[in-house]
Protein backbone atom coordinates (compact mmCIF):
# COMPACT_ATOMS: atom_id res chain seq x y z
CA UNK A 1 0.00 0.00 0.00
CA UNK A 2 0.99 3.84 -0.36
CA UNK A 3 1.15 4.17 3.57
CA UNK A 4 4.79 1.98 3.65
CA UNK A 5 6.46 4.92 1.28
CA UNK A 6 8.74 6.47 3.87
CA UNK A 7 11.83 8.57 3.57
CA UNK A 8 15.20 6.98 4.06
CA UNK A 9 18.63 8.35 4.52
CA UNK A 10 19.03 7.59 0.51
CA UNK A 11 15.60 7.95 -0.60
CA UNK A 12 16.65 10.72 -2.97
CA UNK A 13 19.67 10.10 -4.69
CA UNK A 14 18.34 8.78 -7.47
CA UNK A 15 17.21 12.47 -8.50
CA UNK A 16 19.15 12.98 -12.18
CA UNK A 17 20.59 16.29 -12.71
CA UNK A 18 19.31 16.48 -16.55
CA UNK A 19 15.45 16.66 -14.92
CA UNK A 20 14.00 20.26 -15.69
CA UNK A 21 12.34 21.87 -13.01
CA UNK A 22 11.20 24.88 -14.99
CA UNK A 23 8.19 25.66 -12.07
CA UNK A 24 10.36 24.99 -9.01
CA UNK A 25 10.46 28.90 -8.10
CA UNK A 26 6.86 29.87 -7.19
CA UNK A 27 7.19 26.31 -4.84
CA UNK A 28 10.20 27.93 -3.01
CA UNK A 29 7.83 30.92 -2.24
CA UNK A 30 5.10 28.55 -0.90
CA UNK A 31 7.64 27.14 0.97
CA UNK A 32 9.00 30.44 2.47
CA UNK A 33 5.37 31.30 3.42
CA UNK A 34 4.85 27.85 5.47
CA UNK A 35 8.01 28.37 6.84
CA UNK A 36 6.55 30.03 9.57
CA UNK A 37 4.21 27.99 10.68
CA UNK A 38 6.98 24.62 11.37
CA UNK A 39 8.38 24.17 14.73
CA UNK A 40 11.28 25.80 15.93
CA UNK A 41 13.36 22.30 15.85
CA UNK A 42 12.68 22.32 12.28
CA UNK A 43 13.23 25.25 10.47
CA UNK A 44 17.19 23.93 10.18
CA UNK A 45 15.93 20.93 8.53
CA UNK A 46 13.70 23.03 6.23
CA UNK A 47 16.73 25.17 4.79
CA UNK A 48 18.29 22.09 3.99
CA UNK A 49 15.50 20.74 2.05
CA UNK A 50 15.42 24.47 0.71
CA UNK A 51 18.57 24.45 -0.44
CA UNK A 52 18.72 21.27 -2.20
CA UNK A 53 15.81 23.03 -4.22
CA UNK A 54 18.03 25.77 -5.11
CA UNK A 55 21.05 23.40 -6.46
CA UNK A 56 18.17 21.57 -8.38
CA UNK A 57 17.46 24.26 -10.08
CA UNK A 58 20.29 25.71 -10.76
CA UNK A 59 21.80 22.54 -12.48
CA UNK A 60 17.79 22.37 -14.41
CA UNK A 61 19.12 26.08 -15.84
CA UNK A 62 22.83 25.44 -16.82
CA UNK A 63 21.31 21.80 -18.66
CA UNK A 64 18.82 24.23 -20.41
CA UNK A 65 21.45 25.90 -21.71
CA UNK A 66 24.46 23.61 -22.49
CA UNK A 67 22.70 20.31 -24.34
CA UNK A 68 24.29 17.35 -22.34
CA UNK A 69 25.78 14.66 -24.87
CA UNK A 70 24.08 11.25 -24.17
CA UNK A 71 27.61 10.11 -23.39
CA UNK A 72 28.00 13.03 -20.39
CA UNK A 73 24.45 12.04 -19.89
CA UNK A 74 25.88 7.93 -18.85
CA UNK A 75 28.97 9.23 -16.86
CA UNK A 76 26.69 11.19 -14.85
CA UNK A 77 24.47 9.05 -13.94
CA UNK A 78 27.54 7.10 -12.74
CA UNK A 79 28.92 10.20 -10.70
CA UNK A 80 27.79 11.91 -7.51
CA UNK A 81 25.66 15.48 -8.24
CA UNK A 82 26.73 18.10 -6.77
CA UNK A 83 23.38 18.46 -4.65
CA UNK A 84 23.81 14.63 -3.77
CA UNK A 85 25.14 15.44 -0.44
CA UNK A 86 22.39 17.94 0.21
CA UNK A 87 19.85 14.79 -0.21
CA UNK A 88 20.91 12.37 1.17
CA UNK A 89 21.71 13.80 4.49
CA UNK A 90 19.71 11.32 6.91
CA UNK A 91 18.95 14.12 9.71
CA UNK A 92 16.03 15.67 6.88
CA UNK A 93 13.10 15.28 7.90
CA UNK A 94 10.81 14.99 4.52
CA UNK A 95 7.59 13.98 6.87
CA UNK A 96 7.72 16.90 9.80
CA UNK A 97 4.07 18.52 10.52
CA UNK A 98 3.41 21.76 11.55
CA UNK A 99 0.79 22.65 14.75
CA UNK A 100 -1.92 21.63 12.24
CA UNK A 101 -0.72 17.71 11.97
CA UNK A 102 -0.10 19.11 8.54
CA UNK A 103 3.12 17.80 6.40
CA UNK A 104 4.47 19.27 3.17
CA UNK A 105 2.93 17.31 1.14
CA UNK A 106 -0.29 18.18 2.42
CA UNK A 107 0.39 22.04 1.32
CA UNK A 108 1.55 20.71 -2.11
CA UNK A 109 -1.45 19.06 -2.46
CA UNK A 110 -3.85 22.12 -1.37
CA UNK A 111 -2.86 23.87 -4.51
CA UNK A 112 -2.70 23.11 -8.11
CA UNK A 113 0.11 25.37 -8.72
CA UNK A 114 2.47 23.54 -6.24
CA UNK A 115 2.20 20.24 -8.94
CA UNK A 116 5.86 20.76 -9.48
CA UNK A 117 6.64 20.65 -5.89
CA UNK A 118 4.38 17.73 -5.09
CA UNK A 119 5.82 15.28 -8.09
CA UNK A 120 9.14 16.36 -6.58
CA UNK A 121 7.74 15.24 -2.68
CA UNK A 122 6.54 11.89 -4.45
CA UNK A 123 8.76 10.98 -7.10
CA UNK A 124 12.20 12.09 -5.80
CA UNK A 125 11.84 12.76 -2.08
CA UNK A 126 9.45 9.15 -1.89
CA UNK A 127 7.43 10.96 1.10
CA UNK A 128 4.82 9.15 3.24
CA UNK A 129 1.64 9.24 0.83
CA UNK A 130 -0.42 8.82 3.81
CA UNK A 131 -0.09 10.68 6.88
CA UNK A 132 -3.01 12.62 8.33
CA UNK A 133 -3.45 15.77 9.54
CA UNK A 134 -5.50 16.62 13.04
CA UNK A 135 -8.56 16.22 11.06
CA UNK A 136 -7.84 13.12 9.80
CA UNK A 137 -7.27 14.49 6.20
CA UNK A 138 -4.52 13.01 4.13
CA UNK A 139 -3.05 14.88 1.34
CA UNK A 140 -5.46 12.74 -0.86
CA UNK A 141 -8.29 14.27 1.10
CA UNK A 142 -6.62 17.78 1.22
CA UNK A 143 -6.16 17.24 -2.73
CA UNK A 144 -10.28 16.89 -3.42
CA UNK A 145 -11.28 18.86 -1.40
CA UNK A 146 -9.69 21.72 -3.42
CA UNK A 147 -11.11 19.42 -6.65
CA UNK A 148 -6.99 19.56 -7.51
CA UNK A 149 -7.63 16.80 -10.13
CA UNK A 150 -3.76 16.40 -11.28
CA UNK A 151 -2.27 16.26 -7.31
CA UNK A 152 -5.29 13.50 -6.58
CA UNK A 153 -4.41 11.44 -9.64
CA UNK A 154 -0.89 11.49 -8.82
CA UNK A 155 -1.29 10.87 -5.78
CA UNK A 156 -3.40 8.01 -6.21
CA UNK A 157 -1.00 6.71 -8.88
CA UNK A 158 1.90 6.72 -6.46
CA UNK A 159 0.18 4.91 -3.85
CA UNK A 160 -2.06 7.11 -1.62
CA UNK A 161 -4.77 4.91 -0.14
CA UNK A 162 -8.37 6.06 -1.36
CA UNK A 163 -9.89 4.27 1.50
CA UNK A 164 -8.65 6.22 4.16
CA UNK A 165 -11.38 7.80 6.10
CA UNK A 166 -11.15 11.52 8.52
CA UNK A 167 -12.29 11.95 11.74
CA UNK A 168 -15.55 12.20 9.71
CA UNK A 169 -15.47 9.03 8.65
CA UNK A 170 -15.39 10.06 5.19
CA UNK A 171 -13.13 8.89 2.17
CA UNK A 172 -11.27 11.15 -0.40
CA UNK A 173 -14.24 10.32 -2.86
CA UNK A 174 -16.56 11.58 -0.18
CA UNK A 175 -15.29 14.94 -0.15
CA UNK A 176 -15.28 15.75 -3.53
CA UNK A 177 -17.48 18.25 -4.81
CA UNK A 178 -19.91 17.80 -7.95
CA UNK A 179 -18.18 15.98 -11.08
CA UNK A 180 -14.78 15.72 -9.37
CA UNK A 181 -16.20 12.66 -7.26
CA UNK A 182 -17.47 10.83 -10.60
CA UNK A 183 -14.17 11.59 -12.05
CA UNK A 184 -12.15 10.12 -9.40
CA UNK A 185 -14.69 7.08 -9.17
CA UNK A 186 -13.76 6.53 -12.31
CA UNK A 187 -10.16 6.77 -12.19
CA UNK A 188 -10.02 4.63 -9.10
CA UNK A 189 -12.03 2.00 -11.04
CA UNK A 190 -9.88 1.79 -13.84
CA UNK A 191 -6.75 1.52 -11.82
CA UNK A 192 -8.93 -1.58 -9.91
CA UNK A 193 -9.79 -3.27 -13.18
CA UNK A 194 -6.11 -3.42 -14.22
CA UNK A 195 -4.96 -5.53 -11.71
CA UNK A 196 -8.33 -7.38 -12.05
CA UNK A 197 -7.38 -10.07 -14.01
CA UNK A 198 -3.96 -10.23 -12.25
CA UNK A 199 -5.31 -9.94 -8.73
CA UNK A 200 -8.67 -11.04 -8.63
CA UNK A 201 -11.11 -8.68 -7.71
CA UNK A 202 -10.31 -5.45 -6.43
CA UNK A 203 -11.01 -4.72 -3.01
CA UNK A 204 -10.75 -0.62 -3.74
CA UNK A 205 -13.71 -1.29 -6.99
CA UNK A 206 -15.60 -3.75 -4.72
CA UNK A 207 -16.00 -1.50 -1.89
CA UNK A 208 -16.94 1.79 -4.06
CA UNK A 209 -19.22 -0.37 -5.99
CA UNK A 210 -20.55 -1.62 -2.12
CA UNK A 211 -21.11 1.46 -1.15
CA UNK A 212 -23.32 3.02 -4.22
CA UNK A 213 -25.32 0.00 -3.73
CA UNK A 214 -25.58 1.00 -0.03
CA UNK A 215 -26.27 4.90 -1.03
CA UNK A 216 -28.95 3.46 -3.42
CA UNK A 217 -30.66 1.03 -1.01
CA UNK A 218 -30.36 4.14 2.20
CA UNK A 219 -32.47 6.35 -0.60
CA UNK A 220 -34.93 3.33 -0.96
CA UNK A 221 -35.42 2.88 2.66
CA UNK A 222 -36.13 6.60 3.19
CA UNK A 223 -38.59 6.72 0.40
CA UNK A 224 -40.04 3.54 1.83
CA UNK A 225 -40.15 5.64 5.40
CA UNK A 226 -42.07 8.73 3.55
CA UNK A 227 -44.73 5.76 2.01
CA UNK A 228 -44.97 4.32 5.93
CA UNK A 229 -44.98 7.73 7.60
CA UNK A 230 -48.34 8.59 4.91
CA UNK A 231 -49.58 5.41 5.27
CA UNK A 232 -49.61 5.62 8.95
CA UNK A 233 -51.20 9.03 9.01
CA UNK A 234 -53.98 7.69 6.72
CA UNK A 235 -54.29 4.89 9.19
CA UNK A 236 -54.76 6.77 12.23
CA UNK A 237 -57.78 9.11 10.10
CA UNK A 238 -59.22 5.61 9.03
CA UNK A 239 -59.18 4.64 12.75
CA UNK A 240 -60.32 7.67 13.78
CA UNK A 241 -63.30 7.74 11.77
CA UNK A 242 -64.33 3.90 12.61
CA UNK A 243 -64.60 5.09 16.12
CA UNK A 244 -66.67 7.88 14.72
CA UNK A 245 -69.13 5.82 12.52
CA UNK A 246 -69.19 3.18 16.16
CA UNK A 247 -69.94 5.38 18.14
CA UNK A 248 -72.71 6.86 15.56
CA UNK A 249 -73.89 2.80 15.27
CA UNK A 250 -74.19 2.23 18.94
CA UNK A 251 -76.19 5.50 19.26
CA UNK A 252 -78.54 4.18 16.66
CA UNK A 253 -78.53 0.92 18.42
CA UNK A 254 -80.10 2.43 21.49
CA UNK A 255 -82.39 4.72 19.64
CA UNK A 256 -83.56 1.99 18.00
CA UNK A 257 -84.24 0.09 21.67
CA UNK A 258 -86.07 2.74 23.08
CA UNK A 259 -88.58 2.98 19.80
CA UNK A 260 -89.07 -0.66 19.91
CA UNK A 261 -89.76 -0.49 23.83
CA UNK A 262 -92.11 2.32 22.58
CA UNK A 263 -93.74 0.24 20.68
CA UNK A 264 -94.25 -2.72 22.90
CA UNK A 265 -96.40 -0.68 25.25
CA UNK A 266 -98.46 1.58 22.46
CA UNK A 267 -99.09 -2.15 20.73
CA UNK A 268 -100.21 -3.33 24.31
CA UNK A 269 -102.39 0.04 24.77
CA UNK A 270 -104.22 -0.34 21.64
CA UNK A 271 -104.85 -4.23 21.71
CA UNK A 272 -106.37 -3.07 25.29
CA UNK A 273 -108.63 -0.26 24.03
CA UNK A 274 -110.50 -2.86 21.48
CA UNK A 275 -111.36 -5.40 24.02
CA UNK A 276 -112.68 -5.61 27.74
CA UNK A 277 -109.22 -4.78 29.18
CA UNK A 278 -109.80 -6.36 32.64
CA UNK A 279 -111.47 -9.05 30.49
CA UNK A 280 -107.87 -9.51 29.13
CA UNK A 281 -106.25 -9.52 31.96
CA UNK A 282 -107.95 -11.66 34.11
CA UNK A 283 -107.71 -14.67 31.36
CA UNK A 284 -103.81 -13.25 31.08
CA UNK A 285 -103.85 -13.90 35.00
CA UNK A 286 -105.19 -17.20 34.68
CA UNK A 287 -102.89 -18.35 31.76
CA UNK A 288 -99.86 -17.01 33.39
CA UNK A 289 -100.72 -19.20 37.46
CA UNK A 290 -101.42 -22.36 35.47
CA UNK A 291 -97.85 -21.91 33.01
CA UNK A 292 -96.60 -20.93 37.07
CA UNK A 293 -97.90 -24.57 38.24
CA UNK A 294 -96.49 -26.84 35.37
CA UNK A 295 -92.96 -24.46 35.70
CA UNK A 296 -92.41 -26.08 39.42
CA UNK A 297 -95.00 -28.96 39.11
CA UNK A 298 -97.14 -27.87 41.68
CA UNK A 299 -100.90 -28.10 41.93
CA UNK A 300 -101.89 -31.06 40.99
CA UNK A 301 -99.64 -31.07 37.74
CA UNK A 302 -96.40 -32.40 36.60
CA UNK A 303 -93.74 -30.15 36.08
CA UNK A 304 -93.47 -29.06 32.07
CA UNK A 305 -90.95 -26.52 31.07
CA UNK A 306 -92.61 -26.31 27.14
CA UNK A 307 -96.05 -25.81 28.23
CA UNK A 308 -94.96 -23.10 30.97
CA UNK A 309 -92.95 -21.28 28.79
CA UNK A 310 -95.88 -21.39 26.21
CA UNK A 311 -98.12 -20.16 29.18
CA UNK A 312 -95.76 -17.47 29.76
CA UNK A 313 -95.80 -16.11 26.14
CA UNK A 314 -99.42 -15.78 25.74
CA UNK A 315 -99.95 -14.00 29.22
CA UNK A 316 -96.57 -11.30 28.71
CA UNK A 317 -98.02 -11.02 24.76
CA UNK A 318 -101.48 -9.95 26.92
CA UNK A 319 -99.80 -7.68 29.08
CA UNK A 320 -99.11 -9.81 32.02
CA UNK A 321 -96.23 -8.17 33.66
CA UNK A 322 -94.99 -10.87 36.29
CA UNK A 323 -95.90 -13.52 33.16
CA UNK A 324 -92.81 -11.00 31.51
CA UNK A 325 -90.58 -11.03 33.66
CA UNK A 326 -90.94 -15.13 34.02
CA UNK A 327 -90.22 -15.27 30.51
CA UNK A 328 -87.25 -13.96 30.49
CA UNK A 329 -86.18 -15.99 33.17
CA UNK A 330 -86.82 -18.86 30.68
CA UNK A 331 -84.88 -17.36 28.13
CA UNK A 332 -82.14 -16.72 30.41
CA UNK A 333 -81.64 -20.14 31.68
CA UNK A 334 -83.34 -22.20 28.77
CA UNK A 335 -86.27 -23.28 30.57
CA UNK A 336 -88.63 -24.85 27.78
CA UNK A 337 -86.89 -22.77 25.06
CA UNK A 338 -83.30 -21.99 23.53
CA UNK A 339 -80.93 -20.40 26.08
CA UNK A 340 -81.20 -16.51 24.68
CA UNK A 341 -79.65 -13.77 26.42
CA UNK A 342 -80.94 -11.06 24.08
CA UNK A 343 -84.78 -12.10 24.47
CA UNK A 344 -84.15 -12.60 27.91
CA UNK A 345 -83.26 -9.15 28.37
CA UNK A 346 -86.12 -8.18 25.84
CA UNK A 347 -88.82 -9.46 28.20
CA UNK A 348 -87.51 -8.16 31.13
CA UNK A 349 -87.04 -4.67 30.03
CA UNK A 350 -91.01 -5.02 28.69
CA UNK A 351 -91.66 -5.87 32.63
CA UNK A 352 -89.31 -3.47 33.74
CA UNK A 353 -91.58 -0.78 31.36
CA UNK A 354 -94.40 -2.08 33.33
CA UNK A 355 -93.43 -1.41 36.80
CA UNK A 356 -92.00 -5.10 38.16
CA UNK A 357 -89.56 -4.55 40.27
CA UNK A 358 -87.92 -7.70 39.72
CA UNK A 359 -87.89 -7.28 35.90
CA UNK A 360 -85.88 -3.95 36.70
CA UNK A 361 -83.52 -5.36 38.92
CA UNK A 362 -82.50 -7.97 36.15
CA UNK A 363 -82.48 -4.67 33.70
CA UNK A 364 -80.01 -3.15 36.17
CA UNK A 365 -77.69 -6.16 35.77
CA UNK A 366 -77.40 -7.15 32.38
CA UNK A 367 -76.42 -3.42 32.04
CA UNK A 368 -74.20 -3.81 34.88
CA UNK A 369 -72.52 -6.96 32.93
CA UNK A 370 -73.44 -6.18 29.01
CA UNK A 371 -75.30 -9.78 29.13
CA UNK A 372 -77.19 -8.83 25.34
CA UNK A 373 -76.94 -5.35 26.05
CA UNK A 374 -74.03 -3.00 25.67
CA UNK A 375 -72.42 -2.67 29.30
CA UNK A 376 -73.38 0.27 31.07
CA UNK A 377 -73.10 1.37 34.24
CA UNK A 378 -74.87 4.50 34.28
CA UNK A 379 -78.34 2.98 32.72
CA UNK A 380 -77.61 0.18 35.60
CA UNK A 381 -77.76 2.57 38.17
CA UNK A 382 -81.06 4.06 36.55
CA UNK A 383 -82.71 0.64 37.20
CA UNK A 384 -81.09 -0.10 40.24
CA UNK A 385 -83.30 3.14 41.28
CA UNK A 386 -86.28 2.03 40.20
CA UNK A 387 -85.97 -0.71 41.54
CA UNK A 388 -85.15 0.07 44.93
CA UNK A 389 -87.59 2.70 45.27
CA UNK A 390 -89.88 0.20 44.16
CA UNK A 391 -88.78 -2.04 47.69
CA UNK A 392 -86.78 -4.70 45.96
CA UNK A 393 -84.07 -5.62 48.11
CA UNK A 394 -81.86 -6.75 45.88
CA UNK A 395 -81.56 -3.65 43.78
CA UNK A 396 -81.04 -1.76 47.38
CA UNK A 397 -78.05 -3.71 48.07
CA UNK A 398 -76.67 -3.39 44.66
CA UNK A 399 -77.19 0.37 44.45
CA UNK A 400 -75.73 0.69 47.73
CA UNK A 401 -72.71 -0.77 46.12
CA UNK A 402 -72.86 1.24 43.49
CA UNK A 403 -72.62 4.37 45.43
CA UNK A 404 -69.87 3.37 47.74
CA UNK A 405 -67.45 2.30 44.66
CA UNK A 406 -69.11 5.30 42.67
CA UNK A 407 -69.34 2.97 39.15
CA UNK A 408 -72.54 5.11 37.08
CA UNK A 409 -72.73 7.37 39.81
CA UNK A 410 -71.27 9.97 41.84
CA UNK A 411 -69.33 8.43 44.86
CA UNK A 412 -71.41 9.21 48.17
CA UNK A 413 -70.28 6.86 50.87
CA UNK A 414 -73.69 8.53 52.83
CA UNK A 415 -76.08 7.74 50.20
CA UNK A 416 -74.18 3.89 49.84
CA UNK A 417 -74.79 3.19 53.33
CA UNK A 418 -78.46 4.80 53.38
CA UNK A 419 -79.63 1.89 50.75
CA UNK A 420 -77.49 -0.84 52.28
CA UNK A 421 -79.56 -0.46 55.59
CA UNK A 422 -82.97 -0.40 53.54
CA UNK A 423 -81.73 -3.54 52.30
CA UNK A 424 -80.80 -4.83 56.08
CA UNK A 425 -84.09 -3.90 57.11
CA UNK A 426 -85.75 -6.90 54.42
CA UNK A 427 -83.71 -9.45 56.82
CA UNK A 428 -82.05 -10.73 53.62
CA UNK A 429 -79.24 -12.33 55.38
CA UNK A 430 -76.50 -10.93 52.12
CA UNK A 431 -77.70 -7.76 53.24
CA UNK A 432 -77.32 -7.95 56.80
CA UNK A 433 -73.76 -8.97 56.64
Amino acid sequence: GGGGRGSSPGSASSAKGDRKSPGLKNPLKKLDLKEQQLRQQDKQQLLRVKRGVRVIEEEAEDDEEKPIEEDEDLEDEKSPKPHQDEVEIGVIDVNARDATGKTPLHYAADESELMPCLSFLVDEVKVSLNLKDKDGNSPLHIAAIKGNRQGMKKLFEAGADPLLTNKNGDTAADVCQGEVADWFKSVVREEALKKLHSNGPSRVNLLLDLKDEVDKMKKCVSALQDKLDHKSTINAQLRTRVAQLEEHQANEKRENERLRDSLFIVENSLRRLKGDESKILEEAHLVYTHALKLSKGRGGVEKDPKGAFHGFVKAATDGHTQAMYHLGICYENGFGVTKDIKQAFKWYKSGALHGDCRAQTEVGYFYRYGMGVEKDDVKAVHWYIRAAEGGHAVAQYNLGLKFLNGQGVELSKQKGIHWLRRAAKQKVRRMVF
